[in-house]
């Protein structure tokens, strides 16, 4: 029997329900992470709804993944997926490069995509956040799928390869930049919240179980510097939260404190469950790490657990957020 042909929005949700799932993201968590309103995803998957570009865009950099990836059925990583304005900038050069490959005008185009003769050289000129609707409505015009109007440009691909090319170190270190920088700007942030919301000052704090001069609180609750396991269980002791909050602006319900090693034990647990569901083994993991397969070892036998950095690495590796492995 033949498969039916689904629709672009149809196509669209599927893909979106199918990449959240992957990661074991709710929709509710994938609204908060894509800065969406709450039901946002689910109404879309549900209803196959009309979104606009910046949408596709949110929801891309939320689960890091190029936005081609939800017009085709392979999984396409980007390890930093465009801005709204950058997604929308992309879609009119593609735009203007398809229609000039398929020789039409501008006026053409419009009136092969059923609107206003003005409206391609709108959207040419200054671009515009267009509805799933309008885009699949002029790339049948052009004769391409909506895939090749929202694809990166190969440019942006050379670019991006450009500096992986060194060593493995640098490849990982060039993929996991972005989730790592993102991961302790938002420690830094939960951390100062929860201290000020307990009326805490940084000499309390300290006083409290840190280990390290207070006098560097400053740097680390402004995004800088690397964390260690044990300076992480310590602060979520002090301040009595979950380790996951520290990761994500959602509360996670606080239930006991964690020593360094059952911190690394809990999140090896979690690396464990992740490995499995994509049939990674430990060698194939830490080469796409970037890391030596001694780390994991030791996070295994309670050892040690490496930096918020090796987290970092591991979690790209797995395709999931840094919170994800604190749960």
């Amino acid at each position: 029997m033949k498969k039916k042909q689904l629709s672009t929005r149809e196509l669209f949700a599927s893909r979106l329900h199918e990449l959240r799932t992957r990661q074991q993201l709710s929709a509710t968590w994938l609204a908060k992470l894509a800065g969406l309103q709450y039901g946002t995803p689910g109404t879309i998957e549900r209803t196959s709804a009309n979104v606009e570009l910046k949408t596709i865009a949110a929801l891309a950099r939320a689960l890091r993944v190029s936005p081609e990836s939800f017009f085709c059925d392979r999984l396409i990583r980007q390890a930093s997926p465009p801005s709204n304005d950058e997604f929308i900038e992309l879609f009119r050069i593609n735009l203007r490069d398809a229609r000039i490959a398929a020789g039409m005008t501008q006026e053409d185009l419009s009136e092969a995509a059923g609107a206003h003769r003005d409206y391609v050289w709108h959207l040419e000129k200054s671009g515009a956040n267009v509805t799933l609707d309008v885009t699949d409505a002029l790339a049948r015009a052009v004769g391409v799928s909506v895939r090749e109007l929202v694809r990166p440009r190969k440019e942006e691909y050379q670019v991006r390869a450009q500096p992986l090319s060194a060593s493995r170190k640098s490849e990982a270190d060039a993929s996991v930049a972005v989730e790592f920088q993102e991961a302790r700007k938002i420690f830094g942030a939960r951390l100062r919240h929860f201290r000020e919301a307990r009326g805490m000052s940084a000499k309390e704090f300290v006083q409290r179980g840190w280990r390290r001069p207070w006098f560097r609180l400053e740097e680390i609750e402004e995004g800088t510097g690397d964390l260690t396991f044990d300076f992480i269980a310590r602060t979520c002791s002090a301040l009595e939260v979950h380790p996951a909050s520290m990761f994500t602006y959602s509360d996670f319900p606080y239930q006991r404190d964690f020593t360094r090693v059952e911190l690394v034990a809990h999140v090896y647990g979690r690396i464990e469950v992740f490995s499995a569901m994509r049939q990674m083994f430990h060698t194939e993991l830490t080469r796409k790490a970037g890391l030596t397969t001694s780390l994991v070892a030791n996070m295994r036998a309670g050892k040690g657990g490496g930096m918020l950095s090796s987290v970092g690495r591991l979690a790209q590796a797995l395709h999931v957020h840094v919170w994800q492995l604190f749960v």
